[in-house]
């Protein structure tokens, strides 16, 4: 009778529902088989994308005569398939995207040519080994490099923003997406920038941040300015200019809003005079309610390659028009779209240096073997408190029936806050892992004072099992109040190395107090009932 209406309780189903989200989101059993696509750039095709598996790749050569299919079920795999590939030879990729959770689609790629990259054959992919689950584990368990830097002055709030989209847009550039890059900053007032590169060496960041690339700006086949030919590219002042705001097109009830952006770059009097030249052959071609624009486009370029919608629109206004100073605009559907657009173009446009100077304060690699034997400690440790926590309960309370909820309850909540740092994206390293660890003491401290206030009602019958379990979580939300709001200083603390631990048990007491401890409580009174 008791286990039937322990059945029935909506507080225990939540926790059910909690449990199998927090698998799915988890996703502990994804087939690992393959690589990982973690970084696409030319010559791959747009349809290969960061997160897809690589299961497979064709090569053939242009006249037919070889054709050979090589199985992709690991990194070495995949190495020794390009080993096999040369400049005139043609490549299509096979590799899998899930479509819903467990669901998978395999698909192929439309053929393309490798091209020559610092004297090797590439096909502009970067790959890693595929993750056995959407847990987001550190650079102390998967192997990289964190780096710290500083800048030499005091940012404003659009300049820390504008350094931070310009870093991940030259990292993009190069390569590299998906990279962490974090501006943080301490109880002190130190700004700091955070980047975190999983399988790179120091020597390879360092040349990464340092790297210039041929930036050039093309009008059709003429080169109409180079990156070191950008004097500024606004970002914020007085006497910069830069906005995004609504415009309509059409009338009645066809009326719509766009959102346009503009911002203002400076360009060098010779770049001026050559954008003059070459524009001023230009007829107009397309117009549109916003107006007409030439029958050319401003293709940017990176090391002759051009960038992912790097082109842009050219207004007849400007045809012939010597300008040191010119607007670049467009429009978005959004003001969000609007807003990232232009960041992403200023970005682009200063991906060639830095806009201000940064020093490296720290850098820091480990190894992945390293990293592997980290884990398995951890989750050793971790598996080793269940433990513990157990035998303690066992000789606590010398009953089953006692003990067994409170382990139960506490599996179910590392889980669960495993599949909730997995959702928001929270990187799990060290400090996340040893906030995990505490967790688990807190969610026994509030499990005992359940219990004991439970068990103590039943000798003294002034009070019911109710009112002692009301009683009870005055302690416990009394207790998740203060270490919540003890936890929230330690997330920006000391450049943000210890937000792990702060975020990790947030989640995890905060599961507590919405979820497992009123589901315990309830299975509590049930049996004791």
């Amino acid at each position: 009778m008791k286990l039937l209406k322990i059945i029935k309780e909506w507080k225990l189903w939540l926790l059910a529902l909690l449990i199998i989200y927090s698998l799915i989101i988890i996703h502990p059993f994804s087939p690992t088989s393959g690589v990982l696509i973690e970084g696409v750039r030319s010559p791959a095709p747009k349809e290969l994308e960061v997160g897809s598996v690589i299961t497979g790749i064709t090569i053939s050569s242009l006249n037919g005569s070889k054709r050979a299919l090589f199985r992709v079920n690991n990194l070495t795999e995949y190495n020794q398939a390009l080993t096999n590939l040369g400049l005139n030879d043609t490549v299509r990729v096979k590799y899998r995207s899930e479509v819903i959770p467990y669901n998978y689609e395999t698909r192929e790629a439309i053929a393309f040519r490798p091209v020559e990259r610092d004297n090797e054959t590439s096909i502009g992919l970067i790959v890693g080994e595929v993750p056995g689950s959407n847990l987001n584990f550190g650079l102390e368990i998967i192997g990289g490099t964190k780096v710290l830097l500083t800048p030499n002055r005091t940012l404003t709030s659009d300049e820390s923003e504008n350094l931070v989209e310009v870093l991940k847009q030259r990292l993009n550039l190069f390569g590299l997406k998906e990279v962490p890059v974090n501006f943080v900053t301490d109880l002190t007032g130190n700004q700091y920038v955070r980047i975190e590169f999983a399988g790179a060496s120091e020597d390879d960041v360092k040349l990464l941040l340092e790297k210039e690339g041929a930036f050039e700006g093309r009008v059709g086949n003429q080169t109409v300015f180079r990156g070191d030919e950008i004097v500024d590219v606004c970002i914020s002042g007085v006497q910069c200019t830069m906005r995004v705001e609504p415009v309509y097109a059409g009338t009645g009830d066809s009326k719509s809003v766009l959102y346009r952006f503009q911002f203002q770059i400076d360009l060098s009097q010779e770049a001026a005079e050559r954008f003059a030249n070459v524009t001023n052959n230009l007829s107009v071609g397309e117009c549109n309610p916003q107006g007409c624009y030439l029958e050319e486009k401003l293709d940017l370029y990176l090391d002759n390659e051009l960038i992912q919608d790097g082109s842009l629109a050219l207004p007849e206004s400007i045809k012939g028009e010597v300008m040191t100073s010119a607007t670049i605009t467009g429009t978005r559907y959004t003001m969000k779209e609007a807003q990232d657009e232009m960041r992403r173009l200023q970005a682009i446009l200063q991906s060639r240096s830095l806009p201000v100077s940064l020093e490296i304060v720290s850098v820091e690699t480990l190894s992945p073997s390293i990293g592997e034997e980290f884990a398995a400690n951890l989750f050793t440790v971790m598996l080793l408190a269940v433990l513990v926590v157990a035998l303690i309960i066992g000789i606590r309370y010398r009953s089953l029936k006692v003990s067994l909820p409170i382990i139960l309850i506490i599996i179910v909540e590392i889980i669960s806050t495993l599949g909730i740092t997995a959702l928001i994206g929270i990187t799990l390293d060290l400090s996340a892992i040893a906030g995990l660890i505490a967790s688990i003491g807190t969610s026994l401290d509030d499990q005992i004072i359940i219990t004991d206030e439970v068990l103590a009602g039943r000798k003294d019958k002034r009070r019911s099992v109710k009112r002692r379990i009301k009683e009870a979580f005055f302690v416990v939300i009394t207790a998740f109040t203060a270490t919540f709001v003890s936890m929230m200083p330690l997330a920006f603390a000391g450049a943000g190395l210890l937000r792990g631990f702060a975020i990790t048990t947030m989640v995890s007491i905060t599961i507590g107090v919405l979820v497992t401890r009123p589901a315990y409580a309830r299975i509590v009174e049930l049996i004791f009932k």
